[in-house]
């Protein structure tokens, strides 16, 4: 575990392996490695960005962040992160260790939100009797909300692998109220379509007349999703209220923690459609080949990556796994 606290006087960081419990202070650099995670975000949310640049200020973000310990990751298979400060809008699987790897080519790595009594065990998919699959809904716009021929076949996708335990809900289908009432006994729920990351955030689904209808975080952490193994938000920037850390009160994330989903993978910035299909349909794979979410989040990343067209971390790095254990 890899965790960070801001402090008036710095960042402190502390590492737990099987060796023990390790601490130091990124102190002087905290405003430099402020200044180059924004960068980085920046850099990982466009295709267009040089990767050259990126891979540079990854590699000194990463060497920044664990100074020493690189080595010790040599031992690790999966990285648990808590963040703070300046480090709460990394894309961890984008920064590159001392050895030119990204992190993700060399560990699974989860973000903890905040501790709880509560496990986040292995999702065994063979057990799940309820999913909830939800899919380019749609809604009637000034192309505020343009439509997502990927996501609807990404969700068929997701939906033919339960063939006896799933509801598929898509196009016309896919609306706020279906969504309301079949969410709480939900088992699984897979969303591929718009997300709103802005102030009131939420996911974008088919309200009255077609008109976009927005499914708030405040209205999901009121919910019981106590049922809910895993939540699945492939929609655009999903996840962002997570860059501020700990306190922000918009964030989807902590919303379906809160409500009782025992793990969130959630989108950093607004992803691309053809890619995020390949990425979820190979991260399926390996959830029902009896791989953690966080593994099968890295393996998924892998399949992305070794196609010419998605090497860009744009295209394999902005899905996060958040969970509170």
């Amino acid at each position: 575990m890899l965790s960070f606290v801001g402090l008036p006087s710095g960042v402190a960081a502390w590492l737990a392996t099987r060796r023990g419990l390790q601490f130091r202070w990124l102190d002087p650099q905290t405003k430099a490695v402020g200044e180059a995670a924004g960068r980085l975000v920046r850099a990982c949310a466009t295709p267009r960005s040089p990767v050259s640049v990126l891979r540079r200020d990854a590699r000194q973000l990463s060497q920044w962040l664990l100074g020493p310990w690189d080595k010790e990751l040599d031992e690790v298979r999966t990285l648990v992160v808590e963040t703070d400060g300046p480090v709460a809008s990394l894309p961890w699987a984008a920064l590159v260790r001392s050895n030119g790897h990204f992190w993700q080519e060399d560990l699974a790595v989860r973000n903890r939100v905040w501790s709880s009594p509560r496990s986040a065990p292995q999702v065994q998919l063979a057990s799940v009797k309820s999913v909830l699959v939800v899919g380019a809904p749609a809604v009637v716009s000034d192309g505020d909300w343009p439509p997502l021929p990927d996501a609807r076949a990404e969700a068929e996708k997701v939906f033919s692998r339960f063939p006896r335990s799933s509801r598929l809900l898509v196009g016309q289908q896919a609306t706020l109220t279906e969504v309301r009432e079949r969410l709480p006994a939900a088992e699984i729920f897979h969303f591929a379509g718009h997300g709103y990351g802005g102030e009131g955030g939420g996911l974008i689904l088919r309200g009255t007349g077609g008109a976009p209808a927005l499914l708030r975080a405040a209205e999901i952490q009121g919910a019981d999703l106590s049922r809910c193994r895993l939540a699945v938000l492939s929609g655009c920037a999903t996840g962002v209220g997570e860059r501020n850390g700990p306190g922000d009160p918009q964030s989807l994330v902590r919303a379906f923690l809160r409500a009782g989903a025992r793990q969130v993978v959630a989108s950093l910035w607004n992803l691309n459609s053809a890619a995020t299909h390949l990425l979820i349909g190979e991260f399926y794979t390996a959830l029902f080949s009896d791989a953690t979410v966080a593994e099968s989040l890295r393996t998924a990343g892998a399949a992305v990556r070794s196609n010419s067209e998605y090497q860009h971390p744009y295209y394999w790095a902005g899905l996060q796994v958040f969970d509170t254990q």
